[in-house]
């Protein structure tokens, strides 16, 4: 978080609110806010500290600082992620001269945990220009996300007018919110890399056990809103993805399927051999329903080690 502050600390952009939210961590957050609070005042700045007495999720957690916010934009940067210095002067500037667009973005490197870089975030925008305008961007966001969350500044009244995040969703949640305004509003957009993005084991949607619960939430929700059958494809393959996923991950947990039927069985049930073995295991003993989905996951791993994979 330090690094995150910091980057913060040397922002171009002179009007800044600060505000930490402390999701129930065990870590020194507090003592890191009090002393980044007098860095802060120093440049005539504030930041606001708020602890959540309980592991509430990045939604929450989101929708708790944005309560806390006076401002007309608000961005949100991840506790591992790092603004370039002139990240907010660049991305005002878009909303500014670009007044119906509500999100302003930024392209990313990525980088590991010792912030060496690991290669630009891929964005699957046209080279040129360098900015530019999306317009009601949805389905372009639903095919390949350009952006992550940290590399955003959005204007408030566009998040109040969606709800802001949705708290009923503990991966997918910023998704969530960019598909909601890019069904309704254009965005912004620079290629330049203005923020750094730590791609590392810990990130959220790669540890969740249950992201894929909360993936296919996401997916179902939106899928009726496609009209491109490319676009549309593409969710379909994801939501198939998912249900395998889950189904596997019941059976390593000698779990059944009843809890997540309507997940697992509807219109897009995958038809593959894998899937429909993995059904047939899932009415098996629950010893047997774990070793099926321990020889499912070894094959997978030695199909990802042999050459050429």
């Amino acid at each position: 978080m330090e690094g995150a502050l910091q980057s913060i600390v040397d922002q171009e952009y002179e009007s800044i609110e600060v505000i930490v939210v402390d999701d129930a961590s065990a870590d020194d957050t507090d003592a890191v806010a009090r002393r980044f609070s007098r860095v802060f005042e120093e440049r005539g700045a504030l930041l606001k500290y708020k602890r959540l007495d309980i592991d509430s999720g990045p939604a929450a957690a989101r929708n708790a600082g944005v309560a806390m916010a006076s401002g007309s934009f608000l961005a949100f940067l991840d506790s591992d992620d790092l603004w370039h210095p002139r990240f907010l002067a660049a991305t005002v500037g878009l909303l500014t001269i670009h007044p119906d667009c509500v999100v302003a973005f930024t392209s990313a490197m990525r980088i590991d945990e010792d912030e060496h870089a690991l290669g630009l975030l891929e964005h699957r925008l046209p080279p040129a220009p360098e900015t530019g305008v999306l317009h009601a961007p949805f389905e372009l966001m639903a095919r390949h996300m350009p952006f992550r969350t940290s590399c955003t500044l959005l204007r408030r009244t566009a998040f109040d007018e969606v709800g802001g995040f949705d708290e009923t969703l503990r991966v997918s949640e910023d998704w969530d919110l960019w598909w909601r305004l890019g069904k309704r509003f254009d965005f912004a957009y620079t290629l330049a890399p203005l923020m750094q993005y730590r791609d590392h084991s810990g990130n959220l949607s790669k540890t969740r056990a249950d992201g894929a619960v909360y993936s296919l939430r996401f997916y179902l929700r939106y899928i009726g809103d496609i009209q491109d059958p490319r676009t549309r494809s593409v969710i379909v393959a994801r939501i198939q993805r998912r249900q395998t996923q889950l189904q596997e991950y019941l059976m390593s947990k000698g779990a059944g399927r009843e809890a997540h039927r309507e997940l697992l069985d509807n219109e897009f049930t995958p038809r593959s051999l894998r899937f429909r073995a993995g059904s047939m295991a899932m009415h098996a003993p629950p010893a047997v329903r774990r070793a099926y989905a321990r020889a499912i996951r070894d094959a997978s791993a030695a199909r990802r080690r042999s050459p050429g994979y």
